[in-house]
């Protein structure tokens, strides 16, 4: 928050909602275009990160728009891969647009 504004959020949401994927869950984030590039990105990753030994997560997975190279770069710089494409699954402002399934498995303490 900034002066009791919400600037952005992160989330957590099961993945699949199946038994056996539950270690594994879906990351999002979002933040106001003019709180972008000020480190806020990072430091909600870094809290999510801190809290997975505690929820029993030890898989992350995000779904990023091809075409949103910030958020590709923060996941890729925290370790994040590119596990699939989904081309052309989304269509914004007319335009048909991929979705980038990226993951990243964490290691237990």
């Amino acid at each position: 928050m900034s002066n009791e504004k919400i600037i952005g959020w992160v989330g957590l949401e099961y993945f699949y909602g199946r038994p056996a994927y539950c270690h594994t869950a879906e990351i999002s984030l979002y933040l106001a275009s003019r709180y972008q590039h000020q480190g806020l990105g990072q430091a909600a990753l870094s809290f999510v990160f801190s809290q997975l030994t505690a929820l029993q997560i030890d898989t992350l997975v995000a779904y990023i728009f091809s075409h949103n190279p910030a958020s590709l770069r923060l996941f890729t710089q925290n370790g994040f891969a590119t596990w699939g494409i989904l081309p052309g699954v989304a269509e914004i402002d007319g335009q048909k647009r991929d979705l980038k399934i990226l993951g990243r498995h964490f290691q237990a303490d």
